[in-house]
């Protein structure tokens, strides 16, 4: 019977796949040697400690260099989003003498999705009330990227309405939830030649007085458009108050229901 051939100690023999060690692994014969300080009389010279102040300076320095230009960057992400604001209440109010009820521009913000807003808001000359009762606290009006985004700000069907809008509203009184939107009503709006669609919304907001709201459609082709206007708290919202603000508008088209 054959003896077994008993395996040579790992000093004596490579691996038996023939493979060389990974880097970074034990040599053959043992494991790597620890790294040591350098020994007394070592001709190596010791590296420089660098002084904080030193470290400290150059740090400035950088700051320096690194913060005209991020302030520069900044500088012009908003003078780009001014201008889209302002070329939008150029396209569709032309300038702020077509503001009606004496409101006035009040700025807007351009998102990354596309969307471009303007507010409108009351001036010192602006009444509380004109011919259709209470006038909005602000207007505000749209522009989407895609006429479908704009589409499906009025496709409201979870929205409660009626005796489920009543007894939402019970129980966000009592259990001081987060907030919702409630459907009112909802129609069509006629001004000029045109005549398009609306919604008469409620907003409930945690540790904010409930107001009235009405979202009036004003896609035109596919560009997704609409005006929002938003109502002081206890004011009822009547849609016809927003005739001034959509005949001051120019709309080349006829808006689009939804």
């Amino acid at each position: 019977m054959a003896e077994p051939n008993p395996q040579p100690p790992p000093s004596s023999q490579s691996p038996s796949n023939g493979t060389p060690p990974a880097l970074g692994s034990a040599r053959a014969g043992g494991a790597a040697p620890a790294p040591s300080a350098p020994a007394a009389g070592d001709p190596r010279p010791a590296l420089p400690e660098v002084p904080k102040a030193t470290l400290l300076a150059s740090l400035r320095n950088l700051i320096l260099l690194v913060l005209p230009i991020a302030v520069g960057i900044s500088y012009l992400g908003r003078w780009a989003e001014s201008g889209e604001r302002d070329q939008l209440f150029e396209e569709l109010l032309g300038s702020s003498e077509a503001l009606p009820l004496g409101y006035l521009y009040a700025g807007g913000k351009a998102l990354a999705s596309e969307q471009r807003w303007l507010r409108l808001v009351p001036g010192p000359t602006s009444p509380a009330s004109a011919e259709h009762g209470p006038l909005p606290a602000v207007v505000l009006i749209g522009r989407y990227g895609a006429a479908l985004s704009a589409q499906r700000q009025f496709d409201l069907a979870g929205l409660p309405s009626g005796e489920a809008l009543a007894k939402r509203v019970e129980s966000f009184q009592k259990e001081n939830q987060s907030g919702f939107d409630g459907l009112l009503g909802r129609g069509t709006i006629a001004f000029g030649a045109f005549e398009t669609d609306y919604v008469h919304l409620v907003r409930y907001r945690s540790g904010e007085a409930p107001f009235e709201l009405v979202r009036i459609n004003l896609t035109q082709g596919d560009q997704g458009q609409l005006l929002e206007a938003h109502f002081p708290p206890d004011a009822s919202a009547d849609p016809d108050a927003l005739l001034p603000f959509l005949s001051a508008l120019r709309l080349d088209v006829a808006p689009a229901g939804p």
